[in-house]
């Protein structure tokens, strides 16, 4: 039976890109439903809408699902930037090339 993650640096690699998607994803996100709620509280306010708070959550999640086609490719490629960026700043893929490992069996995991 084939491991889906056979070696270790490819779980690495995919421990760091994970963790950077998910972390901007949801700073992307809060961000969005920051402004929104900000820009929408005072609407609310005017018109005497009493809203609670899980209203306001499905009302969000809702949106995210619509606006997910935008966010994940953005989230995606900022992610691979990011993890790409910073192993090359640590020197990991230098270590990884003189090590024996082609560019191309390094860049599998992404």
């Amino acid at each position: 039976m084939k491991k889906l993650f056979p070696s270790i640096w490819e779980r690495y690699f995919y421990k760091q890109f994970f963790r950077m998607f998910f972390l901007f994803l949801f700073c992307f996100y809060g961000l969005y439903i920051l402004v929104d709620y900000a820009s929408h509280t005072g609407t609310f306010n005017h018109h005497q809408i009493q809203m609670k708070w899980i209203e306001v959550a499905r009302y969000y999640f809702y949106i995210f699902a619509s606006r997910a086609e935008i966010l994940f490719p953005l989230t995606l490629l900022v992610a691979f930037v990011h993890t790409v960026c910073s192993l090359n700043v640590r020197h990991e893929l230098v270590a990884f090339l003189a090590g024996g490992i082609s560019l191309k069996q390094l860049i599998r995991p992404f």
